[in-house]
């Protein structure tokens, strides 16, 4: 009998127990338990937002989106099974997909992208199998699309993914591991307008691991679009005339700093960096020795030569050291006193007496000598900085400012004192100095105002542009300005293969020695002479003259402009009249000039 009642006695124990255990199981964990198994077949899909599109300055396309299917994998509800099949119709080795799968892992419910825009056969063949495979997803994503290929690339940039290591500095959460971020150009530089928000779904897989159903979805919100101030008609134009050299065109309003057309050769294709399928284009930019990725324009620097000789003469001006009617007298060299080196003039013969028109006209080495002789290194670098040189921008792209010496730098940097020899060089730009040619674009755009410094940028109504006051005096720019006319106008001027038919010019042109090879060649300048639309700069680089190849070209790109603003016209009349679109070609050259120059 007492080992009947220990029996009932242990039952009911075991009883209360097992009640006890389904109560906390139940009741005071049921919450716990049923959100684990909420997890175990609910799955969060993040949607990536589309970026904004980006057009020119009449509302042409430049930066798009395409639609692209990838494959995705919840490495939790794949199976092992299915990976031969599943790497045989995405062409993807074996390891390459547990790799994949061993990374993803590390953020659980979280999908892996296996393969991005797969083409259609494969779309087909995956959407067949799809009952087949667990945890194997297809999304559609808006991938970038630029439409004129190598046209503007340097301006419009490119996108990638986001590194690891980019992610880890992303302290406020923006990004997630999935986002494309621009690399370059303005996809970078107004990457948070352009990325827009992205949003998720929230899906029902089976057992397998297969999609039931979509429980709710947060639809993700494009990009802003922006419009650029850049002419891609125009932009077209000057590509095709800087052709296979290596340089830089550029054209901007004075008025507004609004730039108009930017061409940096050698270019590269950004669509190559968005197609999985030209991995081998990719890298073959990325080792390219002659820098295709690089913006010439905005990140290289080089010495400006001749066309900073406005520089040093608006410095004298300013000082008291210059006036309309100071005259050097030109025998075509210079000597700080009988015992030092010669410091020669292009033309060996001599400019004989020079006053500062003549001086700019004919780009006369010994009229600047004279007035380096008188100025301080820290009085040019004043004025330098005064008209935009080495001075800060607040512009969209990433550039480099110009390096603009005094003696401190040169004490700073070289722990040596500073020769009077060496702002005799940096008088006519060489020695230490080195621009980009943006500066000399702006600087160029700084004289044709004579207001103000003009602040350049790409992007229409983005970001506030205060005009900084220029602070030279008038007359001082008139001199200068006149001088500019006749480099351009005049049968002496070192720039009159410029000179065309529909227009008076203002420009300088510049024979710059390089480290190594041939001089660079510059020419920068504005139009109309009287009132300026566009300040310009064309350099390029290893070209050995300023005057016969620089200027050459400048005649050129007038004429493109000329053909450009021509064409607009007809276009505005045909959609009023209906009638047909003006075609015309470029200009050969119409200048024939009386006395062959060449130099800077």
């Amino acid at each position: 009998m007492l080992r009947f009642y220990s029996f009932r006695i242990l039952i009911s124990f075991l009883l209360m127990i097992l009640i006890g255990g389904l109560f906390n199981v139940q009741v005071i964990k049921g919450a716990h338990y049923y959100k684990q198994s909420e997890n175990n077949r609910i799955r969060l899909i993040e949607l990536l937002a589309p970026r904004g599109n980006v057009y020119d300055v009449n509302g042409a396309l430049l930066i798009g989106n395409r639609a692209s299917y990838n494959v995705t994998i919840l490495p939790q509800d794949f199976s092992k099974e299915d990976l031969p099949r599943l790497s045989k119709i995405l062409n993807i080795s074996e390891e390459d997909i547990r790799a994949k799968i061993k990374k993803a892992k590390r953020v659980p419910f979280m999908p892996a992208i296996l393969k991005r825009d797969i083409d259609q056969e494969t779309l087909f063949v995956l959407e067949e199998s799809k009952p087949d495979f667990g945890g194997v997803l297809i999304e559609t994503q808006a991938v970038r699309y630029y439409p004129h290929g190598a046209i503007a690339s340097h301006v419009l940039g490119y996108v990638g993914r986001i590194s690891q290591s980019e992610l880890d500095r992303d302290d406020h959460g923006v990004y997630s591991r999935n986002d494309l971020i621009g690399r370059s150009g303005v996809e970078k530089g107004l990457d948070s307008i352009l990325r827009g928000e992205n949003g998720g779904r929230q899906i029902e897989v089976d057992s397998r691991g297969r999609l039931s159903s979509v429980i709710s979805e947060r639809k993700p919100k494009k990009g802003q679009d922006v419009y650029l101030t850049i002419d891609i008609a125009l932009q077209k134009k000057l590509e095709v005339l800087l052709a296979d050299r290596t340089g830089t065109i550029g054209m901007m309003d004075p008025n507004s700093g609004e730039v108009i057309a930017w061409v940096s050769h050698p270019s590269y294709d950004p669509n190559a960096f968005i197609d999985s399928n030209r991995s081998k284009e990719r890298i073959s930019y990325l080792k390219n020795k002659t820098l295709p990725m690089l913006d010439r324009g905005l990140m290289s620097l080089y010495p400006p030569g001749s066309v900073f000789k406005v520089v040093t003469i608006l410095t004298a001006f300013d000082r008291g050291k210059l006036n309309n009617k100071t005259t050097f007298f030109c025998n075509g060299f210079f000597k700080l006193n009988p015992r030092s080196r010669p410091f020669k003039c292009w033309f060996h013969l001599g400019h004989g007496p020079v006053n500062v028109y003549k001086a700019i006209e004919r780009s006369c080495n010994v009229f600047l000598y004279n007035l380096g002789r008188m100025l301080k290194p820290e009085e040019l670098k004043e004025m330098s900085m005064r008209v935009g040189l080495g001075e800060e921008m607040n512009l969209e792209l990433s550039y480099r400012k110009g390096l603009i010496p005094d003696e401190d730098w040169k004490k700073k940097i070289y722990k040596e004192k500073w020769y009077l020899g060496e702002t005799i060089s940096y008088s006519i730009g060489q020695g230490f100095l080195s621009v980009t040619p943006m500066e000399v674009m702006r600087m160029m755009g700084a004289i044709a105002s004579g207001y103000h410094l003009p602040s350049p940028h790409f992007a229409k109504d983005i970001f506030k542009h205060p005009k900084k006051k220029l602070g030279i005096n008038l007359n001082d720019l008139k001199s200068v300005r006149q001088g500019l006319y006749n480099c351009v106008q005049t049968d002496y001027g070192t720039g009159q293969y410029a000179r065309v038919s529909f227009m008076k010019v203002a420009g300088k042109t510049g024979t710059a020695q390089a480290s190594r090879g041939e001089d660079h060649a510059w020419f920068s300048g504005y139009f109309p002479y009287q009132k300026p639309e566009v300040s310009f700069v064309i350099f390029i680089e290893h070209g050995k003259s300023g005057g016969g190849t620089a200027a050459k070209l400048g005649h050129e790109v007038l004429w493109a402009w000329k053909i450009n603003k021509q064409e607009k016209v007809e276009v505005k009349k045909s959609a009023v009249s209906g009638s047909e679109k003006l075609t015309a070609t470029i200009s050969p050259l119409q200048t024939n000039p009386t006395t062959v120059v060449h130099a800077a």
